[in-house]
């Protein structure tokens, strides 16, 4: 957090990392990289939204001394790998933790298979299936411990069942927020392919092919067999515990290759 002096003791706090942002100022954020403008009014809306003052503040500061304090907001149009849940809950929903660490083989798989359609295949109603996967309601309260929250995860099982009855009520969500959940999976899938590049990217005739566009039932059935059990047990696995555990056994596959060829 930086404290930015424009007058004798009057100063802004500014957050200068996205992890010291607030939900509200993240969602502003979101919302001001989604509606895109003008440069130097972007810049100054994002100062407003990060020092969390009001518009007719923002009017009292001299306007050399804004333009001195818009340095201070560059970050945020860089390049934004968002892995930390910045955004737990919203309407009643809620989603998974930090860098998709109770995020499960089985939500993983239908979650990019959403992914792609939003991206690839431009289909509008995706991206609200996405979220569907990813944002469930919680558990019930007369069964479960939220405070204790031994699960690590107060969101309801997945139930692909379900994902169309919520997408329903997700698409009246604000563009913005959509945006804000985007950025967040975005950023935590990217941090997978660049933790396990052995994983995603294949060595295949043409040139590299990531599993992602197959989508992960290839890499569950790999997991599965007499190591971690059956399919259905491999889709309860924790994503970031699978990707561990199948980075391992594809190091030593190249390791007795490598000995093979020795």
């Amino acid at each position: 957090m930086k404290n930015i002096f424009y007058h004798k003791k009057k100063c802004l706090h500014l957050p200068d990392n996205l992890d010291e942002l607030s939900p509200h100022q993240y969602l502003g954020i979101a919302n001001l990289l989604y509606d895109g403008g003008n440069e130097i009014a972007c810049k100054v809306k994002a100062l407003r939204i990060l020092s969390d003052i009001s518009k007719i503040r923002l009017l009292l500061i001299p306007s050399e001394k804004i333009s001195r304090c818009l340095e201070y907001v560059d970050w945020i149009f860089e390049a934004m790998n968002i892995t930390k849940q910045l955004l737990p809950s919203y309407k009643g929903y809620y989603g998974p933790a930090d860098e998709l660490d109770n995020l499960k083989m089985k939500e993983f798989h239908f979650s990019e298979h959403f992914y792609h359609r939003h991206l690839i295949d431009k289909d509008e109603t995706a991206l609200d299936k996405l979220i569907a996967t990813l944002y469930r309601k919680p558990k019930s309260f007369f069964k479960y411990d939220r405070k204790k929250n031994i699960d690590g995860d107060l969101r309801e099982p997945f139930n692909l069942n379900l994902v169309e009855k919520h997408a329903a009520l997700i698409s009246r969500w604000p563009e913005s927020v959509k945006y804000a959940i985007f950025l967040f999976y975005d950023g935590c899938r990217q941090q997978f392919i660049d933790d396990f590049p052995m994983i995603f990217k294949e060595p295949v005739k043409s040139g590299y092919q990531s599993q992602y566009n197959a989508g992960l039932y290839g890499m569950m059935l790999n997991l599965a067999g007499e190591k971690l059990g059956r399919i259905d047990q491999v889709e309860e696995m924790y994503v970031p515990t699978a990707l561990l555990t199948l980075g391992m056994m594809k190091e030593q596959e190249r390791f007795f290759e490598e000995e093979m060829k020795k």
